[in-house]
């Protein structure tokens, strides 16, 4: 029993924790590539992450590539996004490694290929925890290990209520 509990407390101690201002700018920079570079955006995750979105979960960097090229140069809009950083693990803390992303996101959609594209409205919630990866020098590197969305998709561009 003693050794289990050493071995948590070992782990609790060697995570990196994450600011609120280093989440805010890893989200945009994480939002700015997913329609217009799939290996970058598979970049940004752990080399074994749990990717749940649009379809089957996937776990590699290829997957996600993948996934992400029917989007490839979609034309979209987020008009709002809310990072909430979660309060329960750490006592009397908000730990952002581990959020939820909230928010209301239009993409323009090709229905056939040589007609126009139409809006559609996606009120979203993606939980997301973040990793600092080891690094040869003094930047702090954050990658994804886990993506879990949901959405409610309804015609239109969105509308802020």
């Amino acid at each position: 029993m003693l050794s289990l509990l050493t071995t948590v407390s070992a782990r609790t101690e060697s995570v990196e924790m994450i600011t609120k201002p280093e989440i805010e700018a890893f989200v945009n920079a994480t939002f700015d590539l997913c329609f217009k570079d799939c290996q970058a955006w598979a970049d940004m995750f752990t080399a074994d992450t749990n990717y749940c979105d649009n379809g089957p979960c996937v776990h590699t960097r290829d997957e996600i590539a993948q996934k992400c090229l029917p989007g490839l140069g979609q034309k979209y809009e987020i008009h709002n996004l809310e990072i909430i950083g979660n309060t329960e693990s750490l006592p009397n803390t908000t730990n952002f490694n581990d959020v939820a992303l909230k928010g209301l996101m239009t993409v323009w959609i090709p229905l056939l290929p040589g007609y126009p594209t139409l809006p559609l409205c996606f009120d979203q919630v993606i939980t997301m925890k973040t990793v600092v990866m080891p690094s040869s020098n003094e930047e702090r590197v954050l990658k994804i290990s886990s993506w879990n969305a949901y959405y409610y998709p309804s015609p239109g561009v969105c509308k802020l209520h």
